[in-house]
């Protein structure tokens, strides 16, 4: 069974949607965080553009499974969807839970504490 979720990656002027359509539990979304990091700009610049760019570079290695998606809410049966957006000095994450007809946060912090809470 697949682990469905919708990456949702903002700043102050644009909001960019992956959707993945396996692996979409925190524990492997944090690592999927990390290998967008190197194609990324450094901080303390950040552009959603570029991340979302990055993501995709770093999480996509065959047909299928990460596709750019104009809403979050157009998927039926995904399990978690996250938020990334930074400050100058760190990216933010937003973890939250769904069902079908509850979305709940369950965690929000930095990229390093969420390594630390769901490893890599």
């Amino acid at each position: 069974m697949s682990t469905r979720a919708v990456v949702t990656i903002q700043d102050s002027r644009d909001t960019f949607h992956i959707y993945t359509h396996c692996d979409g539990y925190p524990e492997y979304q944090v690592k999927r965080i990390a290998d967008a990091i190197p194609f990324a700009w450094q901080f303390p610049r950040f552009e959603a553009m570029d991340f979302a760019a990055a993501f995709v570079r770093g999480s996509k290695e065959h047909g299928g499974n990460i596709y750019l998606t104009p809403d979050w809410k157009r998927h039926d049966g995904l399990e978690y969807r996250y938020e990334i957006s930074a400050t100058d000095k760190a990216l933010h994450i937003t973890v939250f839970a769904l069902t079908r007809t509850h979305s709940q946060k369950v965690w929000s912090g930095t990229f390093p504490e969420m390594q630390q809470k769901y490893g890599t």
